[in-house]
């Protein structure tokens, strides 16, 4: 086990993004749900095409959200088109609904520059999520929406949209929150609208207010990438600031006041090219996970924080970390790479070796073999206390009494 140390440090947060579509119809035939194989992997189980595609090269989901009255929904590829996943009876399968091409009105999009950037489980049931638009022909304009689904093939609406203001152009805007979470009174969202960086506030994940994040002195610019709330109501948010001299700093908004307001942190910047893939609450603490740089097989990087203002880094003897839950008992659980590789058993490609890496509330760490199965993109934790991962048709299930 590695012990965590207590470095001051900072990194951007790095927001995945995955396609998915909707006005969906249910696929012919149970037998598509049903996996294939499991192998068993000391705590963990893979089980081989959980997940029914198209295609297996471009398929699966990328992202999970727990069902607090059931298994879990997904949203990702199917072959050349967008999938929507459900998990049923004992989670280790599930079915899959197939999209159409967008025609408009309330459905998720269906064309494949749209992507669910976050979802959370919805006050009242079913789901809510953010679907960002880019535009033909540009890789950076986008607006973005709020949907809400009740996790049935037509059950999804546009409840709120994030469009550019009259006289801005659409093809060169970003405008809509990129990140979500749920809050005991309502939602919270954070993102930008051109220039400006923001949180949207709402009650109900309808009707939405806007409020501006302090502006770093000496930036060029800021972005926001994720939020995450503590359950005392304390509120977080986690972006990179470049300055005028391509000098990059982390910056962190708290709130303690349900985001009316927001205070403004700065993180010192500790060199290369430091990147988050997760800002969670553990229950007693803030922890941000992602890479010490660009590179999948590069350092781990965590950061820890009690209050969101100062951050502790922390040395888990891993990899970049792409994903990461927090357990009832404060344990974070995280994914990452090994370095290592296999032959797939398709012809041509190899698959990615992984491990999870367990933090304890007191701050060490332990390693558990996932794996050559690909890394997973997505992390959460089941209602009978498992915890479920997935790499495109490959869902990992850790058990509960682990």
């Amino acid at each position: 086990m590695r012990k965590a140390t207590g470095v001051v440090a900072g990194a951007a947060i790095a927001v995945l993004a995955v396609v998915v579509g909707a006005a969906w119809l249910a696929r012919d035939g149970a037998t598509r749900g049903r996996p294939d194989r499991a192998d068993g992997v000391g705590n963990w189980r893979a089980v081989h095409s959980a997940f029914a595609v198209d295609d297996d090269w471009m398929g699966g989901p990328q992202v999970l959200v727990a069902d607090p009255d059931g298994c879990y929904a997904g949203f990702g590829r199917d072959g050349l088109s967008t999938g929507y996943w459900v998990g049923e009876g004992d989670c280790l399968r599930s079915t899959v609904v197939t999209p159409k091409r967008f025609t408009g009105g309330d459905s998720l999009p269906g064309e494949d520059r749209n992507s669910v950037l976050s979802a959370v489980p919805a006050h009242g049931g079913g789901y809510l999520a953010i679907t960002k638009h880019t535009f033909h022909g540009d890789a950076y304009a986008y607006n973005t929406a709020i949907l809400r689904g009740d996790g049935t093939p037509d059950g999804w609406r546009t409840v709120a949209q994030f469009d550019a203001d009259k006289g801005e152009d659409p093809f060169a805007s970003h405008v809509g929150p990129l990140s979500l979470a749920a809050t005991e009174t309502g939602y919270v969202a954070v993102g930008r609208h051109n220039d400006r960086t923001l949180a949207w506030l709402s009650t109900n994940g309808e009707q939405w207010r806007a409020v501006d994040l302090p502006t770093p002195p000496r930036a060029r610019s800021t972005g926001v990438n994720s939020v995450a709330a503590a359950p005392d109501g304390r509120l977080v948010a986690i972006g990179t600031s470049a300055e005028r001299d391509q000098h990059y700093t982390v910056v962190t908004w708290v709130s303690t006041d349900g985001g009316r307001k927001w205070r403004l942190a700065t993180v010192p910047d500790l060199g290369g090219d430091p990147q988050l893939a997760v800002l969670l609450h553990d229950g007693h603490r803030f922890v941000a996970l992602g890479g010490a740089d660009g590179d999948i097989r590069g350092a781990a990087l965590v950061l820890t924080s009690a209050d969101g203002t100062a951050w502790q880094r922390e040395d888990p003897d891993a990899r970049m970390l792409t994903a990461a839950t927090a357990l009832p008992d404060g344990t974070v659980v995280a994914v990452g790479s090994t370095g290592e590789e296999r032959d797939s058993d398709e012809a041509g490609g190899t698959r990615e070796c992984a491990a999870a890496w367990l933090r304890s509330d007191a701050g060490t760490w332990t390693r558990e073999e996932l794996g050559c199965d690909g890394v997973p993109t997505s992390l959460v934790r089941l209602r009978d206390g498992r915890v479920a991962a997935v790499h495109w048709t490959t869902l990992f299930v850790r058990r509960a009494e682990a």
